[in-house]
């Protein structure tokens, strides 16, 4: 299990509570940084040619604006869920697909007993993209990627480990924190929405802070068997 991992605190956000004001803050932010991105446009034939760069740039910073709150949108109310019985092995061949290149290889060592898992498929699948692709960031000049499902007791156990530099003490702990990053160009959304969506499924997530070449994320979701049960 997961007892000798870095714990992921549990996040709850009740409809009339918590989630409704910040719902209601989001929309009412939403709603001038629409008018600001029309007015951006409008703005546009009436400067010179040197200053488009600066309509460009506050037109690319109001769309960031936008998708911040969307993102912090979906992570308070994400909606109803959907689960369903369904082969984890085959979504996680899903997944490394979309990674596997001449840079990345993605090695497989997958349960071929597995039970099927109980979850909602298109989150999982959303949750562990995001986590592959912060595997993969993590290795730059590339590597192997390696993809591990086992069973654990009544759970599954899926493992992603990469090759990368490994996570410094004093960012483990904020790992899952929404919008922090150490990369100049992130967003610090990947890991924050796995977190979410693992959890919203019924399962547990967390990283490795053992590793010292390359990291490690588990993620534990109850198995079919287990639910019916």
């Amino acid at each position: 299990m997961l007892k000798n991992l870095h714990p992921v605190a549990q996040l709850e956000f009740s409809p009339g509570g918590l989630g409704a004001l910040i719902s209601g803050l989001a929309h009412q932010l939403r709603n001038p940084l629409h008018g600001m991105a029309m007015r951006v446009e409008l703005l546009r034939p009436e400067v010179s040619q040197g200053g488009e760069r600066h309509l460009d740039k506050l037109r690319q910073d109001i769309r960031r604006l936008d998708q911040a709150l969307e993102a912090l949108l979906w992570y308070v109310l994400p909606g109803a869920m959907n689960p369903i019985d369904f082969n984890m092995n085959d979504l996680l061949k899903e997944v490394g697909e979309q990674i596997s290149s001449s840079r990345i290889i993605v090695e497989y060592n997958l349960d071929s007993h597995l039970p099927l898992v109980h979850a909602d498929r298109e989150m999982v699948f959303i949750a562990l993209t995001n986590v592959v692709a912060n595997a993969e960031q993590a290795m730059p000049d590339g590597g192997m990627l390696t993809l591990t499902t086992t069973v654990e007791g009544s759970d599954i156990e899926i493992r992603v480990a990469d090759q990368g530099s490994g996570i410094a003490n004093e960012q483990m702990l904020r790992v899952f924190d929404l919008y922090y990053t150490t990369k100049t160009t992130g967003r610090g959304l990947g890991l924050p929405f796995a977190r979410r969506a693992i959890e919203l499924s019924g399962g547990q997530i967390a990283v490795d802070p053992q590793v010292v070449h390359g990291t490690t994320c588990t993620v534990i979701l109850p198995s079919a068997h287990e639910v019916s049960t």
